[in-house]
This record gives C-alpha cells, sequence and structure tokens, in this order.
C-alpha cells in the first residue's frame, strides 16, 4: 500500500511540475509589456483638453502679437526599434490670409521609470505616458493627447 501512495504521489508532482499554464507572474509580465508597448501610429485629439482645430495659450505672448497658429491635426508614429515621427498640420490666419503648413518631427523613445520619454532630435526631451489607447505628453506646457489607431 506504501508502494502505491508513493507512485500516485510522484505521478501528481510529475504532472503538475509539466503544467501548461505559465506562473501568474509570467502572464502579468507579459500583459504589462502588451499594453505598455508604443509601437503603433496615432492620431492627435486634443490640445490642453480642447478638440481641433485648437490654438494654444501661450501664456508669454505679448498681447499686441497676431495670433498663435492653430494646430489642425497631428500624427505620430512610435517605431518598435525606439524611434518616432510626428507630423503636425498648423493654419495661420492674418485678416482674410489663411496659411496652412506642415512640419515634421523625429526622435527617439525609451522607457522610463514613469512611463516614456521623447527625446526630440535636435531639441530637448518630453516625459510621455500611455494608458490604453491614449499616448500624451507635456510639451512646454502644452498637453496633446493622441489616440492609437486600430
Amino acid at each position: 500500500m506504501m508502494y502505491r501512495s508513493a507512485v500516485v504521489l510522484i505521478a501528481g508532482a510529475a504532472l503538475a511540475g509539466c503544467s501548461t499554464n505559465p506562473a501568474p507572474d509570467h502572464n502579468q509580465a507579459v500583459l504589462r509589456a502588451a499594453v505598455l508597448d508604443p509601437a503603433g501610429t496615432y492620431q492627435l485629439a486634443t490640445v490642453d483638453g480642447d478638440s481641433l482645430p485648437a490654438r494654444p495659450v501661450d501664456r508669454d505672448r505679448p498681447p499686441e502679437a497676431p495670433p498663435a497658429p492653430e494646430i489642425v491635426s497631428a500624427t505620430l508614429v512610435m517605431e518598435p526599434g525606439g524611434t518616432f515621427r510626428q507630423t503636425m498640420k498648423y493654419r495661420i490666419t492674418r485678416g482674410d490670409t489663411v496659411r496652412e503648413m506642415e512640419r515634421q518631427f523625429t526622435g527617439t523613445w525609451e522607457r522610463d521609470a514613469t512611463g516614456y520619454r521623447l527625446m526630440w532630435t535636435g531639441a530637448g526631451a518630453t516625459p510621455a505616458r500611455l494608458e490604453g489607447d491614449a499616448f500624451t505628453y507635456d510639451n512646454m506646457g502644452m498637453l496633446l493627447r493622441f489616440t492609437r489607431q486600430r
């Protein structure tokens, strides 16, 4: 009888060791990596909480200065290899004259302790956050919120 109990115990332990379910910590790590992967294409949704087109408030702009350009749209592409590119379209209205322009920005990104960090080519760095499909960064006091395109 003792022999039979030992065989059942060993077989049960062997089967438990061959489980196809990964450890819970592994599952959570995979889930976190998938959720936190910023790679993808994002469209600008709001600027300082305002829908587009939006004219950001520049607190340092003199009152006599012409109106600031409006942000009409922007696309942010986060590449899996740690680079990004952003295209932003602006509109400037002076009297009856309306001019539209487009600017290209590039840089690299990396994860940091609080989210992400965008390092702009020829400029500084910007902290960023990814929450679900919302990618947000604060550019010198201007909060830009992008939505991932599926």
